[in-house]
């Protein structure tokens, strides 16, 4: 089924906007860009007012019609006794978002989808990115909230075993708690674009290339990292090195074959 094509409006300084549609499906994105629309025509402050405050009506008729213009004919004649920008705006976001308890249930719901979320071999790390912060944006149409925190430690959990240096060195040297969400993509995605480039000049194997100074200690020793170079450390008791600890221990092989071979030598 075609989408329905957003309508273009030109505004007195000759800007060209388009309005995009509300569908059955596209509430949350819809709302972001109306938002975004309606904030820039500075009359945003029509259909969220500050407490107390007096609604110019000039600008309430301004926000309420651009609101009108993005419904299908079915919304618009269920809506059309709404008289203010404010009264608009909420009975689609009861429509589209339910009551409490629904919104409730519907947060559960993206929890759950949450902690399954996990990033396939083929994805690459803006794929995945992509989808971290949909769910976000998903959160935050219901009023609540993911933390760049949180986002950090799943994206750090999910990603494959080809990603353990980055991701040990990451853990080593940054705290998870304070280290910004794009941050962490970035470097992920300088990891993932080098390894693309090293595998097409050489016949390294994944478990080989790029691997970090910290990465390398715990792979090699097996033992706990020095912190003193202002990292939190990556010993048993940092359940995150841990983990990938363990899942790393079969890339070991490839330098214990290069630790026998120089014992040949000697």
């Amino acid at each position: 089924m075609s989408s329905i094509p957003p309508v273009v409006t030109k505004e007195n300084d000759g800007v060209s906007f388009p309005y995009p549609m509300l569908s059955p499906h596209n509430y949350t994105v819809w709302a972001i860009k109306i938002e975004a629309i309606i904030d820039a025509q500075e009359v945003w402050e029509a259909v969220e007012p500050v407490e107390g405050a007096q609604v110019d009506a000039k600008k309430d008729k301004k926000a309420r019609a651009y609101i009108l213009q993005c419904l299908p004919e079915d919304i618009l004649l269920h809506i059309t006794k709404k008289k203010t920008a404010k009264e608009v705006w909420d009975i689609l976001k009861t429509r589209y978002l339910g009551s409490d308890r629904v919104k409730k249930t519907h947060v559960q719901t993206l929890k759950s989808e949450f902690d399954t979320l996990r990033m396939k071999e083929t994805d690459t790390i803006d794929e995945f990115a992509g989808k971290l912060n949909a769910m976000s944006s998903k959160f935050s149409a219901l009023g609540a909230t993911l933390e760049d925190s949180s986002l950090v430690k799943k994206l750090l959990d999910s990603i494959p075993d080809k990603f353990f240096p980055i991701v040990v060195d990451i853990i080593q040297f940054h705290n998870l708690e304070t280290i910004p969400l794009e941050e962490t993509i970035g470097r992920l995605k300088a990891y993932e674009e080098q390894t693309l480039r090293l595998r097409g000049n050489t016949n390294d194997t994944e478990g080989e290339l790029l691997l970090t100074h910290v990465a390398w200690q715990m792979r090699h020793k097996g033992s706990n990292v020095d912190t003193s170079s202002g990292g939190k450390g990556c010993g048993p008791s940092s359940p995150s090195c841990s983990k990938w600890r363990g899942r790393g221990r079969g890339h070991g092989r490839g330098t214990q074959r290069q630790d026998s071979a120089g014992g040949r030598q000697q």
